[in-house]
């Protein structure tokens, strides 16, 4: 009976051994436990949703209204264009920005990314050139080398005809390119008529911009191989923990355009992934100064810009 009291005793205490063991294991356990976006977590703190700027714009382009046809490349291959108009719109010619975005399932009408949350980059950008006065163009365009650098260059010289009818400056055009369209926009930058890029309708007009805006753009040998000095100035951000085009990429265009004098600016983004998404908290610069960096360039490049170069 003495034994069989000394066995009772000692699985008792076993038994309180392993429940303390239990609830030790799950206090550690949840100690460490990862921070799951929009917990409340002292190892990771997700910024609050940003506010948009606001701005009103209008869009030509988009069903019901009539298509605006940009380019028909001498595949027969035609290509349509939204344009964003700021509201009020400006009693005097706009500067324009025309956007060429990356590849995927992505398509004029969501380029821009416009109405998430949290707030996209792209809307940002949208909101701050509409409150600067600046005409906007969303292009579908073809993912091939070379017709998306000629449908880039189509649209240029389409707007340029077309000046009057979309109350365009055309001595004041940008291409600004995102991901993949950061190369069509790189070679619309670059490349003047011996590139024999100029292909399609409105021949008789330059293709030129007057600056490239260039958004973690991709890049490759033949989209740098047209730098020469009189090239458009050039603003690069690029986010820093970039996987789909390393942050290199970038560093190697500024370094390649500042060797031939041309006016750049380079400026990238901690904790910002593509597209800028953030990565290990808030990006550094915010979205709102991301935009502001760019304006500030283009106003100073383009809108203010007496003489802007080339034409």
């Amino acid at each position: 009976m003495l034994a069989l009291n000394h066995r009772r005793r000692y699985v008792a205490v076993a038994f309180m051994l392993l429940a303390l063991n239990i609830i030790l294991m799950f206090m550690v356990s949840s100690s460490f436990r990862p921070a799951v976006a929009g917990a409340s977590s002292p190892e990771f703190h997700v910024s609050p949703t940003p506010t948009y700027e606001p701005a009103n714009w209008t869009v030509q382009g988009e069903p019901p209204g009539p298509v605006i046809t940009y380019c028909t490349l001498p595949s027969g291959a035609s290509y349509d264009a939204d344009v964003y108009t700021p509201q009020p719109a400006p009693s005097t010619p706009m500067p324009l920005a025309i956007f060429l975005h990356g590849n995927g399932l992505v398509t004029r009408a969501n380029a821009l990314r416009l109405g998430l949350t949290p707030a996209s980059p792209l809307e940002f950008m949208l909101r701050t050139l509409m409150n600067n006065g600046y005409a906007v163009a969303v292009l579908d365009y073809p993912y091939t080398r070379p017709l998306d650098a000629e449908a880039g260059k189509c649209a240029v010289r389409f707007f340029r005809a077309n000046a009057v009818t979309y109350n365009i400056d055309p001595t004041r055009i940008i291409a600004w390119g995102s991901s993949y369209g950061g190369r069509a926009a790189t070679i619309m930058g670059t490349a003047d008529i011996s590139a024999g890029l100029d292909v399609g309708t409105n021949l008789n007009y330059s293709s030129r911009v007057e600056t490239v805006l260039d958004w973690y753009g991709f890049q490759d040998a033949k989209s740098q191989s047209y730098i020469t000095p009189d090239d458009a100035p050039f603003m690069i951000q690029h986010g820093l923990d970039d996987h789909s085009v390393l942050p290199s990429v970038s560093q190697t265009l500024y370094n390649e355009v500042t060797a031939q004098n041309i006016v750049a600016q380079l400026q990238f983004v901690a904790n910002a992934g593509h597209i800028f998404a953030p990565h290990d908290g808030p990006t550094n610069p915010v979205y709102e100064v991301i935009a502001q960096t760019a304006i500030t360039f283009l106003n100073n490049e383009v809108k203010n810009n007496p003489n802007p170069l080339p034409q």
